[in-house]
This record gives structure tokens, sequence and C-alpha cells, in this order.
């Protein structure tokens, strides 16, 4: 799989679970419903959606970065000695 398609789904696949963790696990954002769980689900999503979509956003940015910071990072060292290498090779 592509390095932007990857990184793409694990940044929704990121902000979905931050998402659900930040409505359910987080006591201070809970609601106080007492609904069939359909309805609890949706009222749970909407309750506060702007703070918990930022911090989501957030968290997926973060997680989206890494297979490009791998594959940048991969890409960058192929062919190449590690930096200072010159400087232990003269002491070995």
């Amino acid at each position: 799989m592509k390095k932007p398609v990857l990184s793409i789904l694990l940044s929704m696949a990121a902000f979905a679970a931050s998402y659900l963790a930040l409505c359910y696990l987080v006591p201070a954002w809970r609601i106080k419903l007492q609904a069939d769980p359909a309805t609890y689900f949706v009222e749970s999503v909407r309750h506060m959606a702007l703070l918990k979509g930022l911090l989501s956003l957030a968290v997926g940015l973060i997680a989206g970065v890494f297979p490009l910071a791998a594959g940048r990072r991969a890409a960058g060292s192929a062919g190449r000695t590690a930096p200072f290498a010159h400087v232990w090779q003269r002491h070995k």
C-alpha cells in the first residue's frame, strides 16, 4: 500500500477511535441520559462535538504523519552512511 493512502487510512482510524474514546472514557464529558442505546450513542457523539473534534483531529494528524515520516527516513538513508560516520571510522 502506498504511503499517502496508508497515512490517510491511519489518520481516519485514529480520528474515529480517539473521538469515541473521548465520548465514553472521559468522565466529565459523558452525558447523563436515560435512553435506548442508539439515542445515547447519537447524543454522545453530538455532545461537545467541536472540542472532541479538534482534539481528535490533532490525534489523527499525528497518527497520519508516522507512515510519511517512516518513508522519508527510509528513503533518505538509503545508500548513505549514518551522520558523522566519518568520525567513527577514524577512531576505530
